[in-house]
């Protein structure tokens, strides 16, 4: 049955898709940053280099527990992906030539978590007490993602028992240390930085230069002593020429689309719910959803800035304010989006409808469904092929990685990628695409303007679920164009689930 309902140009796109999947998979190495990425060792393994070196230093790390946490450097990656472009920067990062990723591991005091209570909880007097224990023993290792130490930074208590030793001798712990955790030693000119600023315990400040840069990036190595122990030690790299930053995207003009269309759905509301010609229950069970993926990923956020789980516990005030606001503005647009298709093309709900319903196994399904995945491997293929054009022909560099690499970094992959593109798919389908392309398509009779409009709208908030960023605001506004026009006719040939399936099997590849 299924075979008779699918035409031939279904069959045709079902061929176009898994090119551009084939695409996708080419060219995905060159030109997504995340691809670049390749982890040599595991957390356990960072863990256990991160505690050895602390060991070897003379470091007592019983009180501590070590939190890992993989990060990128913003600027380098930046400068390399404007300098030399994606390909190139992905092979430097893939090659470990620069710690673009890298590991941060911090120590933190075990009794800490009872103190960010008291801080959150207790007067102001205690708060001030307890921060300065917390701040009183800090200590942060730095690894590449092969294992290689970039730097450390030891913050002692003024009660910690320092020895204090001369500046040649501290010269000679430095020395020693450079040598062991630097290879290319013979590159590099010692430049004295002699800094002896504290009374109590004589620290000196030592540093080495490069001679030549590495990919147009000035590399020194500053070395701290701290009585008889190495207390900093950093790899920097900084850029000949930085790249430009980025304009802030979320321009004005966009501000002000966003409150107009706020204001313009609040009236509409207004004017349906007087007239009754508006459901709210029928979308609680998906609206539902989309909250509990919020709570989700908000666990994940918190979990991953603080290093520790149990600070949830503290933070826990912000997913309490802000759930029900999204649950009940999603509520309130979703069920606006259908009440105004429904109205025009309820056709294109029988599939949603079919599914609240419980009946599943029914041909307009399926359709939906391979519609879907042909619409994310062809939006895929093509957001490849942009980005690789653009690459060649523009100077630029993607603002948007973080979530990318959150999605490979998190402790169960697949529930943050589920939750995140719940949510950002089903705001961006319900709220923009059901909803506005069926108000226009109601008030305006040209589809060529309803399909301009529809687009013109979507690039203003960046692709919706698609969230691509780059530094150069026309590249960002170009590109979405395309891929508005894609997902705008894949809305108009099929139903809503294609564009709802096809935006969650594009946020899973």
């Amino acid at each position: 049955m299924l075979k008779k309902r699918l035409s031939k140009a279904d069959y045709i796109l079902v061929l176009i898709s898994l090119v551009m999947l084939l695409i996708f998979i080419e060219l995905y190495p060159q030109v997504f940053p995340d691809a670049g990425l390749r982890l040599k060792i595991n957390q356990e393994q960072i863990t256990g280099r991160a505690e050895k070196l602390l060991h070897d230093l003379g470091y007592d790390t019983d009180k501590f527990y070590f939190a890992p946490e993989l990060l990128r450097d913003t600027n380098l990656s930046q400068h390399l992906q404007q300098r030399y472009g994606l390909g190139k920067t992905n092979n430097i990062v893939r090659d470990n030539q620069l710690p673009v990723f890298y590991w941060r591991v911090k120590l933190k005091d075990i009794e800490s978590d009872d103190r960010k209570l008291k801080i959150s909880f207790g007067s102001e007097d205690e708060a001030k007490s307890y921060i300065d224990k917390m701040l009183s023993d800090t200590i942060t290792v730095n690894l590449s993602t092969g294992g290689d130490v970039i730097g450390l930074n030891v913050r002692l208590g003024e009660d910690s028992a320092i020895d204090t030793l001369s500046y040649d001798h501290s010269l000679q712990l430095a020395t020693d240390f450079f040598h062991k955790h630097i290879t290319d030693t013979s590159a590099f000119r010692f430049s004295p930085k002699n800094d002896n600023h504290n009374t109590v315990k004589s620290i000196y400040g030592f540093r080495w230069e490069r001679a030549d840069s590495i990919y147009g990036n000035e590399q020194s190595v500053n070395i701290e002593v701290s009585g008889d122990k190495i207390t900093k030690f950093k790899i920097n790299f900084e850029p000949e020429k930085k790249p430009k930053k980025s304009k802030n995207l979320e321009s004005i003009p966009t501000v002000i689309l966003m409150v107009c269309v706020i204001i313009f759905m609040l009236i509409l509301l207004i004017q349906k719910l007087r007239k009754d010609r508006i459901e709210l229950k029928s979308n609680i069970a998906i609206s539902v959803a989309v909250a509990l993926s919020w709570v989700i990923l908000m666990i994940i956020n918190i979990t991953r800035d603080s290093g520790d789980s149990n600070f949830l516990l503290v933070l826990i005030l912000p997913i309490v304010i802000t759930t029900p606001f999204i649950l009940f503005s999603f509520i309130v647009s979703n069920s606006l989006g259908e009440s105004e298709a429904r109205e025009i093309w309820p056709d294109k709900l029988v599939t949603m409808d079919a599914l609240r319903s419980g009946i599943v196994l029914f041909p307009k399904l399926s359709i939906s469904l391979i519609r879907g995945f042909s619409l994310a491997f062809i939006v895929a293929g093509t957001v490849a092929v942009l980005l690789k054009a653009a690459d060649l022909n523009f100077n630029f560099f993607i603002v948007t990685e973080n979530d990318r690499l959150y999605a490979k970094l998190s402790y169960v992959p697949l529930l943050f990628v589920a939750a995140s593109g719940i949510l950002n798919v089903c705001f961006g389908e319900y709220v923009f695409r059901l909803f506005f392309l069926s108000y226009f398509r109601k008030k305006i009779g040209s589809t060529q303007i309803i399909i301009l409009l529809a687009v013109l709208l979507w690039i203003f908030v960046f692709g919706s679920y698609l969230n691509l960023k780059l530094s150069s605001y026309g590249l960002t506004l170009a590109i979405n164009f395309v891929l508005g026009l894609l997902i705008v006719f894949f809305f108009l040939k099929g139903d809503f689930l294609t564009v709802l399936w096809g935006g969650f099997a594009y946020y899973l590849l």
